[in-house]
């Protein structure tokens, strides 16, 4: 799924729904919602972009 698509989603809808929910340890949590927050994005969509950018790179369409 392509970033642009993701945001597409979750544009109306700025929390994920529960069933896509994702726990992290409290150790990543500050860092990843302070970067989210620096680019203007959620953290979904900055994870998202990110899981997209692996795939991309090991070669997974």
């Amino acid at each position: 799924m392509s970033a642009e698509k993701t945001k597409k989603i979750y544009a109306s809808d700025r929390h994920a729904s529960p069933r896509w929910a994702v726990q992290l340890p409290a150790k990543f949590k500050a860092p990843l919602v302070a970067l989210a927050q620096s680019r203007g994005v959620t953290t979904t969509e900055l994870l998202a972009e990110a899981l997209e950018a692996y795939l991309k790179r090991n070669g997974v369409k």
